[in-house]
Formats: structure tokens, C-alpha cells, sequence
């Protein structure tokens, strides 16, 4: 049996229930790919718990196909074992952080809120309980999804249908921010009737580090599924001349749309005017393009894997050189000061002053706003 976008020849042994779960395990990762940035990236209040939901789901069927097929599980456990052993650390902290402990555990501000009162009020190491209560349930979403996809993608199959998916999500996301910033609209507009402080990209998210950010992981999936779709359809041998035509030839063919999707998802990190979000994608294309050198085979395919990867950073950089952009605009104001904006060092200044004062237990994971 050919091994399909929901599965693998191994997966198509186990019996009717474990095919239902890994198919419906599949499935829910790709709603939940497609959906996560609608609407506003969850930043609404009930958007967290329909991805809660969708994971919970995903897990569920993902069980589902581990109970019928162990080996699922069980193969390449060790593998991920020291990251579960510290993700159940951290939730397990979280946790306890909601809990009503005695007043020698608790934040003081219990202690003082009971003076105030002139009554016991119990306490929690947080210092708002169900702030934190809600951002254990993300990161139990979080890492829910990685064990679901740990489960269900790890054959060839699913991970490239998984990654179609992030590719094609990513680039519809930014067509639909460049439709909005065209009509003069944005996400948070359409929702609450509010108007963003500055006309940057923002798509379907509410800020436009996280848009950036979500087209630049997108599109370094899509120039890392254009070089390995390049690798296997081009001729490395037979001189620089037909190489370039047959670049040519893969690029207005079978290589066009993960080509325009990098176009159009590069293009939509620049248009956010992000400067962290532009920087990460370059430092991600760098170091994939390190990996991609690393892993060719012969001398002229690692150069020419190297080449490909330095012209596709080299282009977004050029273009912000020489154009006259918002983002060009904010890089050039970051260097003239030398530093960063009194906003943030406020904000650095005031987390660093919460470590040196609670460096052990915290104040509750979300409660810094």
C-alpha cells in the first residue's frame, strides 16, 4: 500500500481504530495549523479555548492510534525524553504557582491584602491565580500538539503534507493582510471597531510582530521546499549554463508555487515593518541554509546550496537598503539612537527588577502585563 498524505505503509497495518486515529490525528493538526491565526491570533478571550479544544481533539486521536500502534510511541522516546521530562517540570511549577499554599509560600501581596481586610485571604505563589490558570491551559495546548504531531508525523508523508499546509496557510494569511491593508483595514478593525496605532501588516493577527513572525517561519518552509524540490530536479553536473536554464525552466514550473509563496510571505515580513520578525527570518534562512550546505552531497551542490541561500537573504536586505520603507525607516531610527526604545528598557528594566526580587518562585507564569 503507497503510503498516503494521512499515513504511512506502517501506519495502514494496525486495524480500522488505529487508521481513525491517526487519520483524525492528522487532521486536527492541520485544522489547528490552518486556524491558530484567526481571529487575531487568538488574542480574543474565547480564541485560546477553541485551540484548547482543537488539541484536545488532536490528542485524543493521537491516543488513540498509540493504543492500537505502541511502537508509535514508544520508537524515538528517547530521544524526546529530556524535553517531556522538563515540559512536565514547568507544568508541574505552573501549576503549583495556582495553588492555595501557607503564607510563607504566597506572594506578600496576599499577606498585605489580609491586613488590609483585616482577615485571612488565601494566597498562591501567583499573583493573579487565574491569569496563570489560563496560561498553563496554552502551554498545555502547546505541548499537546508537539505530542501529537511526535505521535502521527514523523514519516515522510505526513510531515511534507503538514508542511504543504503551514505553506499554503502562511501564504493565504498574507494575500488576505495585503487585500486588508489595500481597503485601508485591518483584523482588529473588522472585530472590535478599533484603530491600530500605526498602518503596518498585521493580516489576521492584532500585532504585527506576531504576523511577522508567522509569515517568516511560513516562508522559510517554502525556500526550504523550494531548494529540496530544486536538489532533486536539477543537474549539478553539467555545467553552469544548463544549470541556469533548468533553474529557469523549475521555477516557472513545478517550482512556481513554493517560489511565490516565498515571494509573497518574504514579502509580507517586510511589509510588517517588524524588525525583530525580519531579523529572525533572516537568522532562520541562515542557519537552514548552514544545515542544507552541510548535508549535499559534493563540493559543488554544498556551493551551490550556500549560493542559493545567501541570495535569498541577500535579496530582502538589498530591497531594504535602497527602498524607502517603514521597516527600513525603523532600522534606520534604531541605529541612530543606539538603543532601544525607553518603552522596552522599561519593560527589560521592570522583569529584571521581578527576577532579583522573586528570582525562585516567580510571580505566576502571564502575570507580567
Amino acid at each position: 500500500m503507497s503510503a498516503g498524505a494521512f499515513g504511512s505503509p506502517a501506519a495502514e497495518t494496525v486495524d480500522w481504530t488505529g487508521r481513525i486515529g491517526r487519520r483524525g490525528a492528522v487532521a486536527m493538526l492541520a485544522i489547528i495549523l490552518i486556524w491558530s491565526p484567526f481571529p487575531l491570533g487568538s488574542a480574543v478571550n474565547w480564541g485560546a479555548s477553541v485551540i484548547a479544544l482543537l488539541v484536545s481533539l488532536a490528542c485524543f486521536f493521537a491516543a488513540l492510534y498509540a493504543f492500537r500502534n505502541p511502537d508509535a510511541f514508544l520508537s524515538g522516546l528517547r530521544l524526546v525524553a529530556p524535553s517531556a521530562i522538563a515540559a512536565l517540570a514547568v507544568l508541574s511549577w505552573v501549576w503549583i504557582q495556582t495553588l492555595s499554599l501557607p503564607l510563607d509560600w504566597t506572594n506578600p501581596v496576599w499577606r498585605m491584602t489580609g491586613q488590609l481586610l483585616h482577615r485571612d485571604v488565601p494566597g498562591s505563589i501567583s499573583i493573579n491565580p487565574w491569569r496563570t490558570q489560563e496560561e498553563f491551559l496554552k502551554l498545555l495546548t502547546a505541548v499537546g500538539t508537539f505530542w501529537t504531531a511526535f505521535i502521527v508525523a514523523r514519516d515522510r508523508a505526513t510531515a511534507r503534507f503538514l508542511l504543504n499546509i503551514v505553506i499554503g496557510a502562511g501564504t493565504c494569511y498574507a494575500l488576505y493582510g495585503f487585500v486588508l491593508n489595500m481597503l485601508g483595514h485591518h483584523q482588529i478593525t473588522l472585530i472590535y471597531g478599533a484603530k491600530p496605532r500605526e498602518d503596518w501588516l498585521t493580516g489576521p493577527f492584532m500585532l504585527h510582530n506576531s504576523f511577522a513572525t508567522y509569515c517568516g517561519l511560513a516562508g522559510v518552509a517554502a525556500v526550504m521546499r523550494l531548494s529540496l524540490e530544486a536538489a532533486n530536479a536539477l543537474q549539478f553536473r553539467r555545467g553552469a549554463r544548463l544549470f541556469a536554464l533548468n533553474l529557469m525552466n523549475h521555477l516557472a514550473g513545478p517550482g512556481a508555487p513554493a517560489a511565490a509563496a516565498a515571494v509573497i510571505l518574504i514579502g509580507a515580513v517586510l511589509g510588517s515593518a517588524s524588525r525583530a520578525g525580519f531579523a529572525a527570518t533572516v537568522i532562520a534562512l541562515t542557519v537552514a541554509g548552514v544545515v542544507a550546505a552541510i548535508r549535499a552531497s559534493g563540493v559543488r551542490a554544498r556551493f551551490l546550496a550556500a549560493l542559493g541561500v545567501v541570495i535569498v537573504i541577500l535579496a530582502p536586505c538589498l530591497f531594504l537598503l535602497v527602498s524607502d520603507t517603514d521597516l527600513a525607516d525603523r532600522y534606520a531610527i534604531l541605529l541612530d539612537a543606539g538603543t532601544a526604545d525607553p518603552v522596552r528598557l522599561a519593560m527589560w528594566s521592570a522583569a529584571l527588577n521581578m527576577i532579583e526580587v522573586f528570582p525562585w518562585k516567580g510571580t505566576g507564569l502571564g502575570t507580567f502585563q
